[in-house]
């Protein structure tokens, strides 16, 4: 192997491993800063509209919460999914449930939050999704 093809073989190698690094990178962070489900990404009322698919209204209490486990939902202050049921959202929360669905980063920080609203036999009347954008 003369010097030449030597020194365009290891500037190949650094091309490749430059790109291939770089790609590693690009893929982890935005693996990292996705928010879960790219509906997330999208306008309030196209959430509100998703999310209405997934739970229809009129639908109980413990579908709701079922549903929202699988889509990875918290509670705000740590609260805990499993403690809510009909007496609860009845009770203590007068008749609104609020959740955290995705956060995600941009320029800005964007957290996707929803407010579930029952009625008195727990069933659901209506979905109210907010966007939230924060600076860094």
């Amino acid at each position: 192997m003369t010097k030449v093809t030597a020194d365009r073989a290891t500037s190949r190698q650094i091309v490749t491993f430059v790109v291939v690094t770089t790609l590693g990178l690009l893929v982890s962070t935005g693996a990292c800063l996705w928010p879960g489900h790219p509906v997330f990404w999208r306008s309030p009322e196209a959430i509100e509209e998703y999310l209405l698919s997934r739970t229809p209204l009129g639908s109980p209490v413990s579908h709701v919460v079922n549903d929202l486990r699988r889509l990875g939902a918290s509670r705000p202050h740590g609260e805990l999914l499993d403690a809510v049921s009909v007496d609860v959202v009845r009770n203590q929360l007068r008749g609104g449930l609020q959740v955290h669905l995705a956060e995600y980063r941009l320029v800005f920080v964007n957290s996707v939050g929803a407010t579930y609203w029952f009625d008195t036999d727990g069933r659901l009347t209506a979905i109210e999704v907010s966007k939230i954008a924060d600076t860094l």
